[in-house]
């Protein structure tokens, strides 16, 4: 019986020390754009101050489970008013879409986070050029 114990104590000691210590043990959940809006306008520094680690996700108005310790970044917005495209930082600072990039404007998409600088912006004309677009540093 006191064996028993002892095994229940050191586990519940072990999950504890996983809940508290893990970085990546649970993820946080952001929400893209300012509420109720979304992906919009003036979206630059939306990310500015926000710390994305693996795990967390960002999401407009639904939760997605992550896997395989990634973040997944959910755009929502009007269809046919946007699309969300994922250019490097040339095509950000140019607001020119690469020829491999794969466009997306379902009005309802997300995006993988890697590490490091994640580029995205509209390209609908004029829209990158008035600040729809973001920089997502995933540490």
């Amino acid at each position: 019986m006191a064996q028993g114990r002892i095994i229940l104590t050191f586990a519940t000691v072990l999950l504890l020390g996983l809940f508290f210590h893990c970085e990546n043990f649970w993820a946080k959940t952001h929400f893209v754009g300012y509420d109720p809006t979304g992906w919009t306008f003036n979206m630059k520094d939306w990310p500015t101050g926000k710390n994305f680690k693996p795990n967390d996700t960002l999401d407009n108005t639904f939760y997605f489970e992550i896997q395989n310790a990634r973040c997944l970044v959910v755009f929502s917005y009007n269809r046919g008013e946007h699309n969300v495209i994922v250019v490097d930082k040339q095509g950000y600072d140019t607001c020119k879409v690469p020829e491999n990039a794969y466009v997306q404007s379902s009005g309802f998409d997300y995006i993988i986070l890697n590490k490091g600088g994640n580029y995205v912006i509209c390209n609908f004309t004029g829209h990158c050029e008035a600040k729809m677009k973001m920089v997502i540093n995933v540490l």
